[in-house]
Order: structure tokens, then C-alpha cells, then sequence
């Protein structure tokens, strides 16, 4: 056994001790960011690649499902986002923006 593969086999024996004493990271995923892509679902404005990380997301959080559900009914009735000129709301207030493309909250 040379010295690369002794460092590997050492490298691996001691990942499991280390892990004792790190932190894990935090979940990368707000419910929060599960709420917009609910609602972009629901807008019809979500791309295949996000509707499939929802829905991996999704089972994780089945704990959550009415609030996803209301924010995809929610998004059914909101103007499309599609035909919304990301310049012109801009300069706007979120108040005002959310009356203009009825989204109630």
C-alpha cells in the first residue's frame, strides 16, 4: 500500500468520528421558497426543472401541503406573471404591485 492510497483509507476511517463533532448544515429550503414556487406553479410560470424540485421538496415537506395548496390555488387566480414588464413594477410598492396582479395575501 503506497502513501496516497494509506492517506485515503486513514481520510476515510476518520469521516465518521468527525461528523460527531461538526454541525450539519441548515436545510437550504425556506418554507418560504416553497411558497413562491407553489405559487409560480399555480401561475403556470414555473419551468419543468423547477416544478420537478418542488415536487422532490414537496414530499419532504408533506407536513405543509394545505399552505402549498392554497398558494398554488392562489396562483391560479393571480394575473399571469408572463405577461407582467418586470421594469414597470419596479419602482413600485409591493402593496401596490400585489393589488395590480391580484395577489391577496
Amino acid at each position: 500500500m503506497n502513501r496516497h492510497q494509506l492517506l485515503a483509507k486513514l481520510i476515510g476511517l476518520s469521516v465518521p468520528f468527525l461528523n460527531i463533532f461538526r454541525s450539519p448544515p441548515p436545510w437550504p429550503y425556506t418554507l418560504e421558497d416553497l411558497e413562491l414556487q407553489s405559487f409560480m406553479w399555480g401561475n403556470k410560470h414555473s419551468t419543468f426543472a423547477r416544478r420537478v424540485l418542488f415536487i422532490l421538496r414537496f414530499i419532504a415537506f408533506l407536513a405543509k401541503y394545505n399552505i402549498l395548496k392554497l398558494e398554488i390555488v392562489r396562483g391560479r387566480y393571480a394575473k399571469p406573471l408572463s405577461s407582467v414588464e418586470l421594469v414597470g413594477i419596479v419602482p413600485k410598492s409591493l402593496r401596490d404591485t400585489r393589488k395590480e396582479l391580484c395577489i391577496n395575501l
